[in-house]
């Protein structure tokens, strides 16, 4: 793979004109403060340097560079990582079938439609192919290479405990996407069609095996295997009206294990994720928009632990490949989850051009977590054990965000999540967790 990518790079380089050479270079600085207030006030900060560059070698083909630098009162507390190193071109043939065919190879962003099953930089290639009916895209490479960084691959307790002695480098897979998109493919609807697969890399040596064990151990884990199938439409219901829906199956394999036979083995995963999303466009207030979304993410009842906790014949809890996570204050990962939420989000100035508060916006949002099983969620700090309840919690949050000028950015949030607690029955225990408040200071300057 590493001639290939080398071999690339050079043919592009040495074989395009001198005068086609054109290079960008920028620089995003981002500061956030936050402050979290729950029985006392916790302080946090985070800063981040972004640098960037594309290498125009025609009009066609470029080399894109990305990498960062990240502080944060954390752990950890230092983080960097190079996220693209990408050469990238594009063949347009333009007959009376127009089409376009373009690659690229070297370190890359892989995505599914939807950005929930995988998000994720990786050392691979990618083949894309458009033209009026489809846009087709097959991406596919290996994560072992890959500073650790801000990454949210975090699929096992094996993965969770990675750490190379030589560098804080990602746990070891190899993912493969497939993307075909159909515009308006039938009465003005757009269908998403992905394939998502992942195996896992890691040594066998450091791993749980299949075999007696007396007790579970949750401190170690097995390796998890994964595939996706996901659907997807979306389109205009009626005028200022639109929605977005998708649905993904899960197969797999995970470690499980048995009391019965008090033993470990792997049996299989029968999961699904699926969301809905309607926009309705205001036509009364300038640039204004109501949003109803809600996710489904499947759980397990017999899991006893978040990350490989399954103690029966086959797993129903999705695992997606990188854990995004809903709300600003309830931050909780796509797993065992259903999330509703309403926002209405509206640019009061929109329309006066001149003003320096047309990019002004304000949005307001209630969200309402529920469990999806009676087991734990990512976050499980304060869950009460007997409880039967799904219902975990609501939350509201203000952003308001103002961009006065190109290059610099300022966003305002705030927030409070309310968590199921009243009664001895609830989610939460009434001293497990109480109400939570977070406001957010957000500046971003780009050069």
């Amino acid at each position: 793979m590493k001639r290939i990518i080398t071999a690339a790079f050079l043919a592009a380089f040495f074989f395009t004109p001198p005068a086609a050479f054109a290079t960008d270079v920028g620089v995003i600085v981002e500061n956030t403060t936050s402050v979290l207030t729950v029985e006392n006030k916790l302080f946090y900060q985070k800063d981040k340097i972004t640098l960037w560059t594309l290498f125009d070698l025609s009009e066609t083909a470029a080399i894109n560079i990305e990498g960062y630098y990240r502080f944060a009162i954390t752990d950890p507390m230092n983080v960097y990582s190079l996220d693209r190193l990408e050469l990238s071109a594009d063949f347009p043939v333009l007959d009376a079938n127009p089409f376009l065919f373009g690659f690229a190879l070297g370190r890359l962003q892989a995505a599914d439609f939807t950005g929930y099953v995988v998000s994720h930089p990786l050392d691979g290639g990618r083949l894309v192919f458009r033209n009026s009916f489809l846009n087709a895209e097959v991406c596919g490479g290996f994560t072992g290479l890959l500073f650790k960084g801000d990454s949210l691959l975090d699929m096992s307790i094996a993965d969770n405990n990675y750490s190379p002695s030589a560098l804080p480098l990602v746990p070891p897979r190899l993912i493969g996407v497939l993307t075909l998109n159909f515009p308006e493919l039938f009465l003005a609807q757009t269908v998403n069609l992905s394939v998502v697969g992942q195996l896992d890399m890691q040594s066998e040596e450091n791993l749980i095996q299949p075999g007696p064990a007396a007790i579970p151990d949750y401190n170690n884990g097995g390796k998890i295997d994964t595939l996706y199938a996901g659907l997807g439409i979306e389109g205009r219901l009626f005028p200022q009206f639109f929605y977005h829906f998708f649905f993904y199956f899960e197969y797999g394999r995970t470690l499980s294990y048995d009391y019965a036979s008090t033993e470990y083995g792997y049996v299989p995963i029968y999961a699904f994720f699926s969301g809905l999303k309607i926009d309705w466009y205001l036509s009364d207030a300038p640039k204004s928009r109501l949003t109803f979304d809600v996710l489904v993410a499947s759980g397990d009842r017999d899991y006893e632990n978040y990350l490989e906790g399954n103690t029966d014949a086959y797993s129903n809890q999705f695992i997606p490949v990188t854990r995004p996570t809903i709300g600003l204050v309830n931050t909780l990962q796509l797993t065992n989850l259903i999330v509703g939420r309403l926002e209405f989000s509206i640019q009061p100035f929109s329309d006066q051009q001149t003003n320096v508060w047309r990019n002004l916006e304000i949005s307001v949002a209630a969200l309402t977590y529920f469990r999806a099983a009676l087991s734990d969620v990512s976050d499980s700090t304060g869950l009460n054990s007997g409880s039967v309840d799904y219902y975990l919690g609501s939350e509201a949050d203000l952003i308001t965000a103002f961009k006065p000028l190109n290059d610099l950015g300022l966003e305002i949030a705030f927030g409070i999540f309310l968590p199921n607690n009243y009664t001895a029955d609830s989610a939460y225990s009434a001293s497990g967790r109480n109400v939570e408040f977070l406001a957010r200071l957000k500046l971003v300057l780009e050069f």
